[in-house]
């Protein structure tokens, strides 16, 4: 395999520095036990006093605590990130570990005789170094621009490397690093890539956020985009997703490397760090959308709803992919008749218009003279638990790295 590692140890220096402390939730004891004898009606015992208080108490320390843990974080410079997502340190601190998975999830699809190769990989040091790093570190002073990636979207969403033009235009969309999207979120834009491929449309990030809308946390964390009403083309990955963050590694951008990742005006194609504010909007009119991306729409919303997202992931390693995708298309509810009509229908109304353009094949990419901007979200006012108006959209910092 091409030598695309480089030692930790010859890392750049941090712009900010961690206390090295891991920050945890405090642990409680199990749930007090009733007695097992029947009490009388209307009858209080002191000992369902005393259960009751212990209740009260445990429900004030847990309260306390997930404030502590998800208050502002105490890396300095990075106070506008949450406390949890600098508590986490990565377990990829040896390069042997990296190299395996890559091989395994074969994720890289640069020339592999091109010399140097056009990106390094880095190990990651944890909070027994100086320096540590965490997956929202700014690495913009360093040598050669970096970002971090998750090991969990190259190994289960088959995310490949270097991004697609429609990935890097989602990132951009919701102005998000990579590690800044939630695998959840990661997995529903991978399967409906997969799924407008093998129907011959060309997926678009205003197309793909059509069906979703984004509503970020006041201080920084995982975005997690929520499916729209009746918009629910695609289920979900997983109901939780779960041991990914500890999951991450640093990827280096090489001199020649960098047409890969920046565009002709020597800008990145997407937020390499973390940023303070992710987009927040709730609808994507159909208006916003160019003319052929409402044509595209039309076919979308002729599909079954809540198709199985890891089954569409799964399509792109499938040699009878066709096949698969009626299965798929069927077990949701379809008529198989209807579906392939459709889909025949489709192929013939592409090869009149001479195909689309949907290769995942590395080449140098370009920014999009893409001026549309999404509809800020509405200011909704709802009830707290006292009865009192509670703003539900949250006023966000400036955008930040």
């Amino acid at each position: 395999m091409v030598n695309t590692f480089e030692s930790s140890s010859a890392s750049s220096s941090r712009s900010s520095s961690s206390e090295g402390a891991s920050f945890g939730s405090s642990s409680f004891s199990s749930v007090v036990r009733s007695s097992d004898h029947a009490e009388r009606p209307n009858e209080t015992t002191s000992e369902e006093t005393s259960t009751s208080g212990v209740a009260e108490v445990q429900g004030k320390l847990k309260r306390v605590s997930n404030r502590q843990r998800y208050g502002p974080s105490e890396v300095p410079g990075y106070e506008w990130v949450n406390r949890e997502v600098t508590s986490y340190y990565s377990r990829y601190q040896d390069t042997s570990m990296i190299t395996n998975l890559l091989d395994y999830t074969n994720c890289l699809t640069f020339n592999a005789k091109e010399n140097p190769y056009p990106i390094g990989i880095r190990s990651c040091r944890n909070n027994a170094f100086p320096n540590p790093d965490t997956v929202c570190l700014d690495q913009s002073g360093a040598k050669m621009e970096s970002f971090y990636i998750y090991d969990c979207l190259l190994r289960d969403l088959k995310v490949k490397l270097p991004f697609d033009e429609f990935t890097m235009g989602v990132l951009r969309v919701l102005n998000v690093a990579p590690t800044q999207l939630h695998p959840n979120s990661w997995a529903q834009l991978q399967g409906f890539k997969h799924l407008c491929r093998c129907i011959h449309i060309r997926p678009s990030p205003l197309l793909f956020l059509y069906f979703y809308s984004s509503r970020p946390s006041i201080l920084a964390k995982w975005l997690s985009l929520s499916r729209v009403g009746e918009r629910q083309l695609l289920d979900s990955f997983t109901s939780s997703y779960k041991n990914f963050k500890a999951g991450f590694f640093r990827v280096t951008i090489r001199p020649n490397g960098r047409r890969f990742f920046f565009g002709e005006d020597n800008r990145s194609l997407f937020p390499l760090y973390w940023t303070r504010a992710p987009r927040p909007y709730d609808v994507v009119p159909k208006s916003l959308l160019s003319a052929e991306e409402r044509k595209d729409l039309k076919l979308l919303l002729r599909l079954p709803r809540r198709l199985p997202t890891r089954s569409l992931i799964n399509l792109v390693e499938s040699p009878l992919w066709e096949n698969d995708l009626i299965g798929i298309m069927v077990s949701s509810g379809a008529d198989e008749l209807n579906i392939h009509n459709l889909l025949a229908v489709r192929v013939k109304q592409v090869k009149q218009v001479g195909g689309v353009g949907t290769s995942n094949v590395a080449r140098t990419p370009q920014r999009e003279q893409d001026n549309r901007e999404l509809p800020s979200p509405e200011r909704k006012k709802k009830k707290g638990r006292k009865g009192k108006e509670v703003d539900r959209c949250p006023r966000h910092h400036p955008i930040g790295p």
